[in-house]
């Protein structure tokens, strides 16, 4: 992938400029391709919209035992460390179930 490849990728359309981007993008297949795969997967999210994930209690004791106290949390820099280490779990557990949906979904459309 080219630099100029990474550049479009990251460049929203309404940008002023992106004009002759949208012109590398025209011609170049690299970035074709991934702007098709960028379709596919915005398609599967939406279908996803209303799919309702219920994530299991144990996960969420998991997650809040690990956080442990938040009374006296210390030092400025260790409260962000655990809020940022939470995201991250909020974040895995929401991509765990997002993955989980997509694969039912293909499962069944298969199946």
């Amino acid at each position: 992938m080219r630099s100029v490849c990474r550049v479009v990728a990251f460049v929203p359309d309404d940008l002023p400029g992106s004009r002759l981007l949208g012109r590398h993008r025209a011609t170049c297949l690299t970035c074709q391709a991934a702007d098709a795969r960028r379709r596919v997967l915005l398609r599967e999210l939406a279908e996803l919209r209303d799919e309702l994930l219920v994530t299991p209690a144990a996960v969420h004791l998991r997650v809040m035992a690990r956080l442990g106290s938040q009374e006296g949390a210390g030092t400025p820099s260790r409260r962000i460390a655990r809020l940022f280490r939470g995201a991250i779990a909020a974040g895995a557990i929401g991509a765990a179930a997002v993955l989980g949906g997509l694969a039912r979904r293909r499962a069944r459309a298969a199946g």
